[in-house]
């Protein structure tokens, strides 16, 4: 049974699962990368994030991961963009000892000066990690030009030089505006009959119950992304493999788009059948590695394509892609469109009785539609889908408005 409940500016949805022996439970915060206007150094989202495990005051970060590992939590989070999602997970029986100690490790943490320096040394090692990942710098790059001049074009993780001027100050401001201050979405899905105990929890440190105006939490999700420009870039790389990005931006998208967009995905590159994977790789021996992707900022999707190759097929895989961009709107079979459903579908079932998909779900529809969307919904969009929905989403992807972005290896 799904309740939800009003906490100051925030909102508990409780989902209670009559005989369940594990729970999920995260606290969400409509407060990504984006939200770093020029008073945050880049990465500030991120690095709060990380210091949300090092303990809150009279309690430090091995006392901490010691008193949940003896309850057998697990513990996790990320940063996107929009959102910063923590979350806990574990058996029933120990939900509301694990609940306390949560809710006060990322309401009242510690910040110590000490533990912010350490942190850097370690988000300085991950970012060194992605220099020889060109999946994700080609990502990075592409972000760039899509989101020129606002803040969604720069890294989640900062820069080398970005985290260096983080300081206690920017990261208790950041915690003060966006977490303190709301709106925050509080999720569990797990045995029912804790409702009431996981709110006193929650009142303790993050308010009083209140009515609001549930529509505010969505006010400020995301961000009207400018209309990209027209862009190439080629960079060399030191490598013997080449990586393309082809990125779509496809604007504004509703409830419905984004159901048979996921569709369109799986026709296009996402599925071992998809037209991507048979034409490039199993047709033409083009490459390796070849799939389509959905990302949604806010309200807005970009549909991106990656494959990896050998630098002396680009050429050639240039001109069969552009080609199957081209056609793609015209050759789209009922057959694919109906296999697309059966998995589509079938993710969403299999995702459903995953405690922890539920809960996080749960938070991403309110922060997005202001509403839990149930999976009857989902899936009655999914049956109720022609080829004419698919075709007209199709004849949105467009040569014209396409950023290709080229990491070029040396050819052997």
């Amino acid at each position: 049974m799904l309740t939800t409940f009003s906490i100051g500016n925030n909102v508990l949805i409780y989902e209670g699962i009559p005989d369940k022996k594990i729970f999920a439970f995260g606290i969400t915060f409509p407060a990504g990368s984006s939200k770093e206007s020029v008073k945050y150094p880049i990465g500030t989202a991120h690095f709060l994030e990380h210091m949300m495990f090092k303990g809150f005051k009279g309690t430090g970060p091995l006392k901490l991961t010691r008193k949940l590992e003896a309850l057998g939590i697990e513990i996790n989070a990320f940063t996107t963009k929009d959102l910063t999602h923590y979350y806990i997970r574990g058996l029933e029986k120990n939900f509301l000892k694990a609940a306390n100690l949560f809710v006060k490790t990322i309401f009242q943490p510690a910040l110590s000066n000490k533990d912010i320096e350490k942190e850097k040394l370690i988000i300085g090692e991950e970012i060194l990690s992605y220099e020889d990942d060109f999946e994700e710098l080609v990502f990075e790059e592409a972000d760039k030009l899509l989101f020129e001049g606002t803040t969604y074009m720069h890294p989640i993780t900062g820069t080398l030089s970005s985290i260096k001027n983080i300081s206690r100050h920017n990261l208790i401001h950041f915690h003060d505006i966006h977490y303190l201050g709301g709106p925050t979405v509080f999720s569990y899905s797990g045995k029912e009959g804790y409702s009431k105990r996981l709110l006193n929890i929650i009142r303790q440190s993050a308010g009083n119950e209140s009515s609001i105006d549930q529509s505010g939490l969505t006010s400020n999700y995301g961000l009207i992304v400018p209309d990209a420009k027209l862009s190439n870039r080629v960079k060399q790389i030191d490598g013997t493999t080449s990586h393309l990005l082809w990125s779509f931006p496809l604007g504004r998208i509703g409830f419905e788009s984004r159901i048979r967009l996921s569709l369109l995905n799986y026709i296009l590159g996402e599925g071992n059948s998809s037209k991507l994977f048979w034409r490039l790789r199993e047709k033409l021996g083009l490459t390796y590695h070849v799939y389509s992707t959905i990302n949604v900022y806010g309200h807005h999707a970009v549909l991106q394509i990656y494959l990896t190759l050998n630098p002396n097929k680009v050429r050639k895989a240039t001109t069969e892609l552009n080609k199957l961009i081209e056609q793609l709107a015209t050759h789209i079979t009922d057959k694919e469109l109906t296999n697309a459903q059966t998995q589509i579908e079938t993710q969403l079932v299999m995702e459903s009785e995953d405690i922890t998909n539920r809960m996080q779900a749960n938070s991403k529809d309110w922060l997005i539609y202001g509403r839990i969307v149930d999976i009857s919904e989902v899936s009655q969009i999914i049956t109720n889908t022609n080829v004419d929905h698919i075709v007209n989403l199709a004849q949105q992807i467009s040569l014209d408005n396409a950023i290709k972005v080229i990491y070029e290896g040396k050819s052997k």
